[in-house]
């Protein structure tokens, strides 16, 4: 599949809500395959979680972080708000971070790490995310 096919295939995926398709077809995106740095910075939201927190991070599968994240003591389902396919995850998430950072929420962790969760509506998380990474409209999902 050629990079502009492919491009098209997730536009026409990304109106549709079919965001398991898009992702199988940005898989098959050149530039992202075969790059042990590429993968995805997401914002997934959990209705149990009241407040309107997002947790904010990076996953080469999404789907399946936002499973994991699924344990016994959060009742609810954690949904893919936000979705950004990136070559460089680690680096995009650090910058979304430092973006994001006056919505944190919590404190330091005991290894010195700082929480991925913001308090931070997903139209507001979006248009950070896209101003950090410097994206345009069709490089960014959002649950809509």
């Amino acid at each position: 599949m050629t990079l502009r096919r492919a491009a098209r295939v997730v536009r026409v995926l990304r109106r549709r809500d079919f965001i398991g398709l898009a992702i199988e077809a940005l898989d098959a995106l050149p530039s992202l395959s075969g790059n042990a740095k590429a993968g995805y910075i997401y914002a997934l939201s959990n209705k149990s979680i009241p407040g309107g927190i997002l947790k904010v991070g990076r996953s080469n599968d999404p789907h399946r972080r936002a499973g994991e994240l699924q344990v016994t003591g959060v009742p609810g389902a954690y949904v893919i708000e936000i979705l950004v396919a990136t070559p460089d995850a680690a680096r995009d998430e650090a910058r979304v971070h430092a973006a994001l950072t006056a919505h944190r929420v919590g404190d330091r962790r005991a290894n010195g790490d700082m929480p991925e969760t913001f308090a931070v509506g997903v139209p507001t998380a979006a248009a950070i995310i896209k101003s950090a990474l410097k994206l345009s409209d069709d490089q960014i999902w959002i649950k809509g």
